[in-house]
């Protein structure tokens, strides 16, 4: 996966939910925070919980009001609390400040679409891309969005894109297939899963996702297998077919 500097919740593959590929997210996040409160107070917050951490991030807002670092953070670690409605709030708080920052429209549309708000978040998505039109992930989650909307054409060719952009992203890979499946090619989905796990052996999305393929190509025992593999790798993965995984963001 694509790392933008400094990012919170991040797409994956899709499932709607807040639950966007936890490990990865909450590491970065809080080495970004701890940079940013060991910058601002002189201080070592690394050792510091969620809620200290917001606690002395809001305190930092409003003695340093102009610095966008401050308000970008305190959303990421909201964030985090799965404290939606804050987070929208200092998200949008980053881009009066600075409004051409990708990676904060990225995060927003991330908090939007956990809210269910798919049309705002999509919005997002583009304002990143405008921004930042290498931004990778900011494509595979507009591709999940707008499959979700059923234009599947504008999906794929999101997906694609992203995959132009880095070559070895699984989720996106995964996202492909699916969206590539729901325009009835069984076997083009079946190559992008096939490749999303070459890349990720453990993505449990895309072996769920592989499963149904294989299925609909009556491929029974190699859907079974699938299937188990699917379930060993994590859970919920039946729920993939809805919005996103993760992905998305804290990097």
């Amino acid at each position: 996966m694509s790392h933008a500097n400094a990012t919170a919740p991040r797409e994956k593959t899709a499932n709607l939910g807040p639950n966007f590929g936890t490990t990865l997210r909450w590491g970065l996040a809080f080495l970004v925070i701890a940079a940013t409160l060991a910058h601002a107070r002189g201080r070592d917050w690394s050792n510091h919980d969620v809620d200290g951490t917001v606690t002395q991030l809001s305190k930092a807002i409003r003695e340093r009001a102009d610095d966008i670092s401050t308000p970008f953070s305190l959303a990421n670690a909201l964030y985090a609390k799965h404290d939606l409605d804050q987070a929208i709030v200092q998200y949008r708080e980053t881009l009066r400040l600075k409004p051409d920052f990708a990676e904060a429209h990225f995060n927003l549309g991330i908090a939007l679409r956990d809210e269910h708000d798919i049309d705002a978040a999509i919005a997002e998505y583009r304002a990143a891309i405008r921004s930042k039109p290498v931004l990778a992930e900011a494509h595979n989650s507009l591709g999940a969005a707008l499959r979700y909307k059923q234009d599947l054409d504008g999906a794929i060719a999101e997906f694609r894109e992203a995959l132009r952009l880095q070559p070895d992203f699984a989720d996106a890979h995964s996202n492909l297939g699916t969206a590539l499946r729901n325009k009835h090619d069984v076997n083009g989905a079946i190559a992008e899963y096939r490749e999303a796990l070459r890349l990720k052996p453990n993505l449990a999305a895309a072996h769920f996702n592989l499963a149904n393929a294989l299925n609909a190509k009556q491929d029974f025992s190699g859907a079974v297998a699938q299937y188990h593999e699917a379930l060993r790798s994590g859970p919920g993965a039946s729920g993939q077919e809805r919005l996103g995984w993760s992905n998305c963001r804290i990097s």
